[in-house]
């Protein structure tokens, strides 16, 4: 039995009741969706030992299969019948696999104590984890009572072992939080402008429990899109993340300034957060970027391998905006300006990224191929009709991506790290392309290289032919890509596309509108991915024919 003295280990035992109670009959519900087995034998497949023999001795006891199986159980049985099954209970980008292994390892904690209590900072990480998955198959009233088992538990006062804002573990009363800040006005506000080191920040700011609804001053949180924060902050030293913005009530602060040296009153002071301030705080602006940082530093706990990487990270510190707004519709609005913010355009995104490899290759080639020197838009997203460049610089990347691995293909962060490692062999793939292939298919890319045509004449020639078509451009590079799968000799290819005709305009006999590309009369190739695909695969087929 758990101990009274020990709050935080009761608390976590009383909440782990609820949950085994709440997922067996959810789980049984999943494995009776499993083709050709029952239940029982479905349970015996996914568990490993201990666990089997554990569930067979609960049978041989007269227990029922949904009885039988515990909360150890539960991240076995979900792995295990994850696709087709558990992964349409849980909403997309769900964590439930690896968080039902860190509640498993709480579990175990729990049923057999050590003589000290849980720490609050995992009794609070743990309790979130059981209301995330409780959020997630959709148990509002089993939720509800954790989070009451949690409030209760952290909003004590007494001599027990409570929470202050900074999530350290005291015997009195919360503590307020003391920083240097600059203060500063805007929109009729003030507004504190600081930093915290990220595991001040885990501990101090607010984080939410209920990912699907819009709350407070902020949208529904997606946990896809924080979880690839996550990983950019484990496999990146030299990390970036943006300012956090928030709303704090006008009496949950105070602002003492620092004298200057004409004993004047300075902009830069002592910013206080009053006790139970910081729960006062409302995000609007950051809040994947803050779940991030709580997960990162949540597995990294776990792994000793990753000690180094963790201390960094807890060292490191971002940028915080706290803004003294005491009306909850000022901050959505707030919310609302924040995202007015126009995203940063692809060709810019292209020119600055330089981890991605194909940006690098697009920027080289630019600069080293004949064909497309001078001739790449650097400044717009894409090149029109009166432009002389043949394709925009984001387009070029694309393209060179198609080229290595297809018009759907797509690049995992290894296979980029791949490609980085080996950037050389990458250029000169792009470069045979650009300037062996492409004037080899077509006379309209020879004749640009050999000063034939000269660049002010492009836009007249586009009402002449397709080839200047950054679509088109794109085109060749998935044909090519499905040539070259095995290695063959790309002339034939070539040959092939050199025979064919890219008049605009016409209703049939030319090889993009016979394709499906461009419609009969057209005078521009469609964008749709279905239909380009379907043409690169008819295209290389009528070559290979040919070729036979």
């Amino acid at each position: 039995m758990v101990a009274i003295d020990r709050p935080n280990t009761k608390a976590l035992n009383d909440a782990l009741d609820i949950f085994r109670d709440t997922m067996r009959p959810f789980i049984i519900r999943g494995l009776k969706r499993v083709r050709g087995m029952q239940v029982e034998d479905a349970v015996k497949q996914a568990l490993r030992e201990p666990n089997r023999s554990w569930f067979e001795q609960n049978l041989r006891e007269g227990r029922s299969v949904e009885e039988a199986i515990d909360i150890n159980d539960f991240q076995w049985l979900v792995r295990t019948y994850w696709s087709g099954v558990f992964s349409e209970a849980f909403k997309p980008g769900s964590t439930a696999r690896s968080t039902l292994s860190l509640i498993s390892d709480v579990r175990n904690e729990v049923a057999h104590p050590s003589n000290d209590d849980l720490g609050p900072d995992e009794t609070r990480a743990r309790l979130y984890d059981i209301l995330t998955v409780l959020t997630e198959i959709n148990a509002p009233e089993q939720s509800e009572a954790v989070e009451s088992i949690r409030d209760e538990l952290f909003s004590a006062t007494d001599n027990s072992s409570t929470l202050n804002p900074l999530g350290k573990t005291g015997t009195t009363e919360a503590e307020p939080f003391v920083t240097p800040a600059h203060r500063f006005r805007q929109g009729g506000r003030d507004i504190y402008a600081f930093a915290l080191d990220l595991e001040t920040l885990n501990n101090l700011l607010p984080e939410r429990v209920d990912d699907r609804v819009v709350k407070d001053a902020n949208r529904p949180l997606t946990p896809s899109h924080a979880k690839k924060i996550q990983k950019y902050l484990e496999d990146r030293n030299d990390w970036l993340l943006g300012t956090l913005l928030l709303g704090i009530p006008s009496d949950a602060v105070e602002f003492q300034s620092y004298i200057d040296g004409s004993d004047m009153d300075s902009s830069v002071g002592e910013l206080r957060i009053h006790a139970n301030g910081a729960e006062k705080m409302k995000m609007f602006d950051g809040q994947h970027r803050r779940r991030a940082v709580r997960d990162v530093i949540e597995e990294l706990s776990h792994n000793a391998r990753y000690s180094q990487k963790l201390s960094s990270l807890k060292d490191a510190s971002l940028p915080i905006m706290l803004y003294v707004e005491d009306q909850i519709e000022a901050l959505r609005q707030m919310f609302s300006d924040a995202a007015q913010t126009r995203t940063i355009e692809r060709n810019t995104v292209t020119r600055f990224d330089l981890r991605d490899p194909f940006n690098l290759a697009a920027l080289w080639i630019a600069e080293e191929s004949d064909l497309f020197t001078e001739r790449v838009e650097m400044e717009r997203v894409s090149v029109s009709r009166g432009s002389h460049n043949l394709i925009a610089i984001n387009q070029l990347a694309m393209t060179l991506k198609t080229l290595e691995v297809g018009y759907k293909g797509r690049v995992r962060t290894s296979r980029s790290d791949e490609f980085m490692l080996d950037i050389d062999s990458l250029y000169e793939r792009c470069l045979t392309w650009a300037d062996d292939f492409m004037p080899a298919a077509r006379d309209e890319y020879n004749d640009l290289m050999a000063g034939e045509i000269d660049n002010a004449e492009i836009p007249a020639q586009r009402t002449k032919t397709m080839a200047y078509n950054a679509t088109v451009i794109r085109l060749f590079a998935g044909c090519y890509h499905e040539w070259r799968k095995n290695d063959e000799d790309w002339k034939p290819l070539a040959e092939f596309l050199r025979s064919t005709s890219l008049v605009p305009g016409k209703t049939s006999g030319t090889l993009l509108v016979d394709t499906g590309v461009v419609a009969p009369g057209g005078i521009s190739p469609t964008v749709q991915q279905g239909l380009v695909v379907s043409a690169i695969d008819s295209i290389v087929k009528q070559a290979k024919e040919i070729n036979a």
